[in-house]
């Protein structure tokens, strides 16, 4: 699989990477693999599931037009259900939160000026997506016998 992912990285950019590491998926089938070129890392995901990875495709592209903060996509290949994307960087909210409690179990200002940010961006996310192609996108239709 491995191998696999040096060749998506290779018709990208024409080059194979200089080092792959696994990067955890967090409870999804996704194959994901930080892939490092040079002195920049990118994301390679690879998800067996044809109708997600379009949505990804299709909303992570238009977020970014819109100047919302989520990966560039550089590769695509629909065939494989892969695409190579900008790298954000391999720390969650959770993360920081859990490295930046202190002994009496404060909640740090640090983080609280995170989740600030994080809860102005959701209304942004709202808006744009009034505007977003809903039939040119393969969307999960969520109901109560999938959730």
């Amino acid at each position: 699989m491995l191998n696999w992912f040096v060749n998506i990285h290779k018709s990208a950019f024409g080059r194979e990477p200089d080092r792959v590491e696994p990067v955890r998926a967090h409870a999804s089938e996704r194959q994901i693999y930080r892939l490092w070129s040079e002195d920049r890392s990118y994301i390679c995901i690879q998800d067996p599931k044809q109708n997600e990875f379009q949505a990804f495709i299709d909303f992570t592209k238009y977020f970014f037009s819109k100047g919302l903060p989520v990966p560039e996509i550089f590769f695509e290949d629909p065939k494989t259900n892969a695409v190579i994307t900008s790298d954000l960087g391999d720390k969650t909210l959770l993360d920081i939160l859990l490295s930046s409690r202190t002994a009496n179990d404060e909640f740090p200002t640090n983080v609280e000026q995170l989740y600030s940010k994080a809860i102005q961006l959701l209304p942004k996310f709202q808006n744009v997506s009034k505007d977003f192609p809903w039939k040119s996108a393969t969307i999960l239709k969520f109901d109560e016998t999938r959730m």
